[in-house]
């Protein structure tokens, strides 16, 4: 608990805004314990803030800290970019010229920050990757495809220390008064207003968790000037297990291993990918009554063995690449990470909100693709009004299509035949057949908490969604 303080350089005054249930480990840590450790102020929401009212309280509270789960980030960007296309177009051309300045000065600002850093660690060194601390700090490449071959277990003084107290960072360029030529006009006149708008203003760590963070995503608040922070950790570990911070930021990662934290990479296959397992005083002793699963979970060693696949760089950064549960092994015996095909799909379709691949022990992948559309704001159920972006879509598309209904009722041809390119798009650029889309599904409605196809941090529960479009699923693979 200490060592995050001491790692995120939290102080007394804190303010601290908590809208997960107290039953999740995460609203207890943030919101109960740690701010023992350092005097800070608690904010706790009304119980529709995932519904509706979180962005309200934001901007009541100003917090100074947030940790918030990925999707809650995503609705966020997708409400902003609603809002960037409905402006004029002297707006939204200022709008694209102002985030233009801050993508690149808030990458530049966080290679300063690991460049000065990587020195401090390393005795006035230069970053072990010559020639690649844009890639190596802020992660504008693309990310890491394999784990080192020789290591597969990374102690906490792995590449630069970050693990001693560390000067509050908000991981832009104003904090450290290092702006770039040009930056301070569109910093004044559009970038702090949006972080007002958002409630941000003065948030100084911006955390994420709970599930990978997209690409997308991450550069989307970094040209707004707010970095996004991913944490990695499970309720068995009690606590974060890894942490990011602007002096330890790689683009898709999930940070490095906290002090007294080990690392292992089980079963790691020729790209250096496997198991995540854990170690420390933070993993659990066990479940309570519960023999088999404890075995499962733990090994003789003490190692959690969390589920996770993942790989580790030679800086110790960890990228979670899917859930080993969640492969699809396809009846020819291959198997199938959904995650990172269902991200691709995704960026494809901007149509489409979320994609959930089927396919296990079938013989052939088939997707479920759920259009755009608007959220009852009492309940946080999805409706039949496509969103104001999935309109201005159909519109570009030639569809002139305002409900979910109208597109499915008439199969718009519009509408079907973009998917279909999308996912055309996806398949050529599949590493194998057995990863390729054959057919899909449109279902009548977004996946949401409140339909139950989403978790209290709104993970996707498949079984749930398979459950729920069985019929519908196994018409797919008669026809």
């Amino acid at each position: 608990m200490k060592t995050l303080v001491e790692v995120l350089g939290l102080q007394e005054g804190e303010v601290i805004l908590s809208y997960l249930p107290l039953s999740h480990v995460v609203a207890q840590f943030m919101g109960i314990w740690m701010p023992m450790c350092f005097g800070g102020t608690v904010y706790f929401t009304q119980s529709d803030s995932l519904k509706s009212s979180l962005g309200t309280t934001l901007k009541e509270v100003c917090p100074t800290i947030i940790l918030s789960v990925s999707r809650i980030w995503e609705k966020m960007q997708e409400k902003l970019e609603d809002t960037f296309k409905s402006a004029s177009l002297p707006k939204r051309l200022l709008l694209s010229w102002a985030r233009g300045v801050g993508l690149q000065a808030g990458a530049g600002h966080l290679r300063q920050c690991w460049a000065q850093d990587s020195a401090q660690g390393a005795g006035e060194q230069q970053c072990p990757q010559a020639g690649c601390c844009e890639h190596r700090a802020v992660g504008l490449g693309a990310e890491p495809t394999q784990a080192p071959s020789t290591t597969t277990t990374c102690t906490a003084g792995a590449g630069p220390s970050t693990h001693g107290p560390c000067k509050p960072d908000t991981g832009h360029p104003r904090s450290e008064g290092s702006a770039p030529w040009g930056f301070r006009l569109p910093d004044s006149l559009v970038l702090q207003g949006l972080q007002q708008e958002l409630g941000l203003d003065r948030c100084r760590y911006r955390l994420a968790g709970a599930a990978p963070m997209a690409r997308k995503t991450l550069n989307f608040f970094l040209s707004l000037g707010l970095p996004l922070y991913e944490m990695y950790g499970l309720s068995e570990s009690s606590r974060p297990h890894t942490y990011a911070t602007a002096q330890a930021y790689l683009l898709l990662s999930c940070g490095k291993e906290m002090k007294g934290c080990q690392s292992h990479v089980d079963q790691q296959d020729t790209s250096g990918t496997g198991e995540l397992c854990i170690w420390g005083r933070h993993v659990f002793m066990g479940y309570l009554n519960l023999p088999e699963q404890m075995q499962e979970a733990l090994d003789d060693e003490g190692w959690l063995h969390t589920g996770d696949l993942c790989c580790i760089d030679q800086e110790g950064f960890i990228f979670i690449t899917g859930r080993k549960k969640e492969l699809l092994i396809a009846s020819g015996g291959d198997n199938v990470p959904p995650v990172p095909i269902e991200e691709v799909l995704k960026a494809a379709l901007p149509l489409m909100q979320n994609a959930m691949l089927v396919g296990d022990r079938r013989k052939f992948l088939s997707a479920l693709l759920t259009l755009k559309c608007a959220v009852d704001p009492a309940t946080g159920a999805p409706l039949d009004e496509l969103s104001p972006a999935a309109v201005q879509l159909c519109r570009q598309l030639g569809s002139q299509a305002r409900r979910v209904s109208e597109v499915l009722s008439a199969r718009d041809p519009a509408v079907y035949d973009a998917i279909q390119r999308g996912v055309d798009q996806v398949n050529r650029a599949a590493t194998s057949n057995a990863q390729r889309v054959q057919k899909w599904l449109l279902p009548p409605r977004d996946l949401s908490f409140a339909g139950g196809e989403l978790g209290p941090t709104l993970k996707l529960m498949c079984p749930a969604v398979l459950k729920m479009y069985h019929d519908e699923i196994e018409q797919l693979y008669c026809t």
